[in-house]
């Protein structure tokens, strides 16, 4: 993938100098996101922790819907009206469940990274399990605290 750089906003060229230092071709408008981006070894993580395998496999499975939505919406462009081989419903079922496989083969693809974007964003703020389940126990305990009764002239007058 490469960004469009040729527009640059960046007035300062002391942070152009900096940037390109570090991104050579920034500026020349051909700078690749891996290069920008840093690489995380996403099989090491998943091996080492359980809830990160969780959080990647339910991010390939978004990744297969989103693939299977996309193409669903192509399909639905095809005219069949001019098709003279369409076999009616037994047809449009049989090519569902085909999309379907499709987009589960298609989502295996390394190339298509979208559950490795979701999985970077996500796997941060996993952290850690037990700091979770305290995380969860504040949570309702404070559900349980009881609102203040504040009247609406207090809240006018700022005085509760």
């Amino acid at each position: 993938m490469q960004i469009n750089t040729t527009n640059d906003t960046i007035q300062n060229p002391l942070k152009k100098q900096e940037l390109n230092q570090y991104n050579p071709g920034l500026y020349q408008g051909r700078a690749s996101t891996s290069k920008i981006i840093p690489e995380r070894d996403i099989e090491a993580e998943i091996a080492s922790n359980s809830e990160k395998k969780k959080l990647y496999d339910t991010a390939l499975e978004f990744q297969s819907l989103f693939i299977n939505m996309m193409l669903k919406s192509m399909r639905a462009n095809l005219d069949k009206k001019n098709d003279m081989l369409h076999a009616g419903m037994k047809q449009d079922i049989f090519e569902d469940m085909l999309y379907d496989e499709y987009a589960k083969e298609m989502s295996k693809d390394k190339r298509f990274e979208l559950a490795k974007m979701i999985f970077t964003q996500l796997s941060d703020g996993l952290g850690d399990p037990q700091k979770n389940q305290e995380a969860i126990r504040n949570y309702e305990s404070n559900l349980k605290t009881p609102f203040p009764n504040i009247s609406g002239e207090q809240l006018i007058d700022k005085r509760f």
